[in-house]
């Protein structure tokens, strides 16, 4: 038993919160010292492990309750689900909702199941994970790496050395990281979207967070798939590639209308190209079994390599689509709002000289930069309405308007323009490439029609540049011209400064003055690019549409008639989105088709109640070639004293039940006193919280494999075939025999105690199992009190220990 002092140096931090969280939703993020939590106002809070909140995310609707926390696996975002069917993903850095999913219809509340990374070269990645130096061949003077350095927030390359063959390097060559980073997009108000929806505002206001969507970071995911799974009420899974790419659902077969399925733990692993997933299945008003799900990615198997690079360049082109919208609504906003103060101004003038029936606005100030004549109603708005301060609020408005929009044309909308013809030809290149397979089986048209809407977009995105330029030119001459005549007017002629400052020059000019007052003042030509969301009209995009705008462009230049509709800038991005949509259902459609849940195999018959579960996926030297172990801890309500750890070997990709379930292991151990939870720290190590008579204890219970030398509790071989297993007819064999651990044996594997005279019983365990920083954090019995513990520290001679008796 670790020792007081021991204990006291483990512990990392104590904390008490301000109200009481929900014990089922406390989780750890698992490459950061970041906790999440739930509070029964529904109130996401995520802490440092020093008790300080990092940030919270708060309800949308009153009547709103999270479902479940998950958070990736490199700890870069976590996300909420919400029963309402909304799930938003939180940046763990700023804590700033990215995205917001509502894959599914109808108000079914939505369920995070987990995030996954699937490496495509599992032989070479497996190679690099071997121990066993003879096992290595090429890599056998390397230092072996475990699963958790590809699942690092930061990978350490050199260490992975995972070099793909130069054809691979050409055929994923990124022409995109080359090219200069898009800068951000502040947030607009609400108003500025339409129905109000903020889309990636969030994403697209944040540098780190931009970068992270659009470029790939030092983890160089190029040789691996990143999924992201939700389900919701019925049991359907949405898949999600790339944190963004949706493409498609699947739900286990044979689930009746009447049946239940509830999803209570994911996990994946880098070397497997399937998820599994711990459930619990009600058919009609039969009691519930606990059955283990695999949903398998076997599309990965068979696209090749270039699989991972597709997805990844369809959801960053589903990006860019989104961030090029921004930029139009961005560049709308600016505009109209720096017009906003002037057009008031405008507005009073024209009504008074409309009602004393003098000429307009515009006709006035001609007539005073050519003549030199003012009447008195152009006097009086001059000296006392404009004056000095109203033409310089005048003047800031309209001049940070140009700077804002050009900057935005050139800095924002032109460069991702270009990004996204980039993204194009690197896919359109690849249909080319897989033109007579099923994988990537997308027309060669469904990519140039694309590709017309941007020359389109561009032509009309360079014009508003040149206009927005010469409009900023004449208008800075005219605001210089008519700081002078509100001088001249305002001045007494009858005094000698007066009369110098009428004879004086305003130094401008007038040809700029005039063409200003003639095509700028009352309307600028930017207005005809620019339209509300609202109002954008719908076009047709046939092959020639590039000469139909180059046409209309020049009607519209030379002062003719022209069709208006086709010189709108955000038209064209809407039928962009139109058929992005269709481009992505087409790159995806193969994928859609080639994810399934094959079965589930039972695990625990519906006879018993289970009260606590932990689910991992392991692979050791003497696991078989193209094969996982995954483990399942359970403790029932009808036996709390007893855990059940059970391992099926299958196959890495387990799209067939009959086939890929090779074997099926377990053993128990009894302990004097009750389980009030479970967890898995490793591939090596179960930590159990028991609570006994005179104290809650959290026991180590080792994982041992078949050809380990290490003393432990030893798996043994249960009775009956996959196919006897599989739901809905199959039913869990019987585990017999079982370790009890004697008082010795507790004492040995005990890590931590906690007394009645300790004022704190925990009730719930949360690990974090990464190499080199294992935490666990404990959440007492009044929901208010957690603390954290370093494992490391509590030293590797307890866990050694654990459980220790002879092999039955």
């Amino acid at each position: 038993m670790a020792d007081e002092k021991t204990e006291n140096r483990s512990l990392i931090v104590s904390k008490i919160l301000g109200q009481e969280v929900q014990p089922n939703l406390l989780r750890c993020c698992p490459t950061m010292d970041l906790i999440a939590t739930v509070t029964r106002d529904e109130r996401v809070e995520v802490f440092r492990l020093s008790g300080q909140r990092a940030f919270s995310v708060q309800r949308k609707k009153k009547d709103t309750k999270v479902t479940s926390l998950c958070w990736k696996y490199n700890g870069q975002y976590i996300a909420v689900s919400w029963s309402d069917g909304e799930v938003d993903v939180v940046s763990a850095e700023t804590g700033n909702a990215l995205q917001n999913f509502r894959q599914f219809t109808g108000s079914n509340a939505a369920m995070c199941l987990g995030w996954g990374m699937s490496l495509l070269d599992v032989e070479a990645a497996r190679a690099r994970t071997k121990t066993n130096g003879e096992s290595l061949g090429s890599y056998s003077k390397k230092q072996a790496v475990s699963a958790d350095d590809f699942l690092d927030r930061e990978p350490d390359l050199e260490k992975l050395d995972l070099p793909a063959e130069l054809p691979d390097q050409l055929a994923t060559f990124d022409a995109t990281e080359l090219m200069p980073k898009l800068p951000t997009l502040a947030v607009l108000p609400s108003s500025a979207y339409k129905n109000g929806q903020l889309s990636l505002a969030e994403l697209f206001a944040s540098q780190t967070l931009l970068d992270a969507a659009l470029h790939r970071g030092s983890s160089r995911e190029l040789n691996a798939l990143n999924t992201f799974l939700l389900s919701n009420a019925s049991g359907v899974v949405q898949l999600i590639v790339y944190d963004s790419l949706s493409i498609g659902s699947i739900a286990l077969p044979g689930l009746a209308v009447d049946d239940k399925i509830e999803y209570i733990k994911h996990y994946s692993h880098p070397l497997a190209h399937c998820h599994v997933v711990l459930s619990k299945i009600q058919q009609g008003t039969k009691n519930p079994v606990l059955a283990l799900v695999p949903i398998s990615l076997r599309f990965l198997r068979k696209a090749g390599k270039n699989i991972s690079f597709i997805d990844y360049k369809t959801a960053q082109l589903d990006t860019l689509v989104k961030y090029v919208g921004e930029s139009i609504l961005a560049i709308y906003h600016h505009w109209k709002t720096s017009h906003d103060l002037p057009s008031r101004f405008q507005a009073n003038i024209s009504e008074s000289l409309a009602e004393k029936n003098e000429p307009s606005l515009s006709e006035s100030l001609y007539q005073l930069a050519a003549t030199g004549y003012c009447s008195e109603t152009m006097n009086e708005w001059l000296k006392d309405e404009l004056a000095e301060r109203g033409h310089k609020r005048w003047d800031q408005a309209i001049t940070q308007g140009h700077t804002k929009i050009i900057e935005l044309l050139q800095e924002n909308l032109l460069p991702a323009l270009d990004r996204c013809s980039v993204v194009l030809a690197n896919l359109q290149g690849l249909a080319q490439y897989y033109e007579h397979s099923p994988a990537f089986d997308v027309p060669i048209s469904s990519f140039l029609i694309i590709q017309d809407i941007i020359k389109c977009m561009r032509l009309l995105a360079h014009h508003m540049l040149l206009f927005a330029s010469v409009e900023q030119k004449r208008f800075a001459t005219f605001s210089k011209w008519l700081r002078h005549q509100i001088e001249v007017q305002t001045a007494d002629a009858a005094t000698q400064a007066g009369q110098e400052l009428v004879e004086r020059d305003a130094g401008v000019d007038h040809t700029l003055v005039l063409s200003y007052i003639e095509s700028g003042l009352d309307g600028s030509k930017l207005d005809a690019f620019l339209c509300p969301p609202a109002d954008a009209p719908t076009i047709l995009i046939k092959s020639d549409i590039y000469e139909v705008v180059r046409q209309a462009l020049e009607a519209f230049k030379n002062g003719e008639a022209h069709k208006k509709e086709m010189l709108k800038l955000l038209a064209y991005h809407n039928e962009w989105c139109q058929h992005n949509t269709a481009l992505i259902e087409q790159i995806t459609e193969w994928q859609r088709a080639n994810a399934l849940i094959p079965g589930a195999i039972v695990l625990e018959n519906g006879d018993v109640e289970v009260a606590s579960c932990d689910m991992r996926m392991a692979v050791s030297d003497s696991t078989p070639a193209g094969a996982l172990w995954t483990y399942v801890a359970t403790t029932t309500k009808q036996e709390p004293a007893v855990v059940t750890v059970r391992r099926v070997l299958h196959s890495d990709i387990l799209d067939d039940m009959n086939d890929g379930i090779q074997e099926v292991e377990a053993f128990l151990v009894k302990l004097p006193g009750q389980v009030k939870d479970l967890q898995f720290v490793d591939d090596h190590e179960l930590l159990v919280l028991l609570k006994t008579a005179t104290a809650s204890r959290l026991v180590a219970i080792p994982i041992i494999d078949k050809d380990s030398s290490k003393v432990g509790p030893a798996f043994s071989r249960i009775d009956g075939s996959a196919k006897s297993m599989e739901w809905p007819s199959g039913s869990a064999p019987q585990v017999n025999g079982h370790i009890e651990l004697t008082d010795d044996a507790l004492e040995i594997a005990t890590r931590m105690s906690f007394t009645d005279e300790d004022g704190f019983q925990p009730v719930r365990i949360e690990v974090n199992g990464r190499q080199g920083r294992r935490l666990c954090v404990l959440l007492g019995s009044d929901l208010r009190q957690f603390r954290v513990f370093d494992l490391d520290c509590l030293g590797a001679d307890t866990a050694a220990g654990a459980a220790a008796t002879d092999r039955p």
